[in-house]
Formats: structure tokens, sequence, C-alpha cells
């Protein structure tokens, strides 16, 4: 008989054990956390960072609304494409016919998520001649 309860003591715990792999395997180590109302990368997420789940009160219709008044005060819309910059703490976004606007330039409509304030970032590159 105790042998019998040590082998079912056995099962338990290599069921246990295989529950903790399991759960190990297929958590994701690679996400974005978010703490105290900011985006956290864990580990080497491939995703970028999730602006359409609310952390602390990123609203990301706002912000692309607010980036999208000012790709309007340059006759341009926005593109749908956005970057986040984790060292900066800001968001790119991408302008349409930017090319238009400034030769030799790619603008980006830049909003950043500590001040709240949005800018334009003309990314001009090379000699520009009039």
């Amino acid at each position: 008989m105790e042998r019998r309860g040590l082998v079912y003591l056995m099962i338990i715990l290599l069921v246990i054990a295989g529950i903790l792999f399991l759960l190990k395997l297929f958590s994701s180590e690679d996400d974005w956390m978010c703490r105290d109302g900011v985006w956290i990368k864990h580990g080497n997420p491939s995703d970028s960072i999730p602006l359409e789940k609310n952390c602390g009160g990123y609203d990301l219709k706002k912000i692309r609304d607010s980036a999208k008044l000012e790709a309007l005060a340059l006759n341009s819309t926005l593109t749908g494409n956005y970057e986040y910059n984790e060292n900066s703490k800001t968001i790119w976004f991408e302008i349409e016919e930017a090319g238009k606007i400034k030769p030799g330039c790619n603008p980006a409509i830049v909003f950043e998520l500590v001040t709240k304030e949005v800018e334009i970032n003309w990314r001009c590159t090379g000699l520009l001649t009039e």
C-alpha cells in the first residue's frame, strides 16, 4: 500500500511539473507590460508598443487626432503607419505626399507622450538647394 501511495505522489508531482513547464513555455516572455501608467518592454517583443490598449491614459485615437491636425496644417494626411521610440517616449506618424512640402525632406508628426506636445520633424537629409 505504501508503494502505491508513493507512485500516486510521483504522478501528481509529474503532472504539476508538466503544467508549470507548459505555462512557462507558452507564457509571453517577449511582451509589453503596463507599469505605473507607462508601457515597458519585457524581453524583446516583436510587436510595436500596444498603444491601442490603454495604459496610463494614452488614448491612441486622441493622439492620432492631434497628429492629423498637424498634418492638415501641412495640407497632408497621415499614412496610418507609426513608430514608437522607447528612448524618447515619442510616437512618429508618417505623412503622405510629404515630399511636396520641402525637397529632400520626409517629415513626420511627432507626439511626445510625457509632455503631450505635438510637433513636425522635417527629417531633411543631404544638401538642400533653392
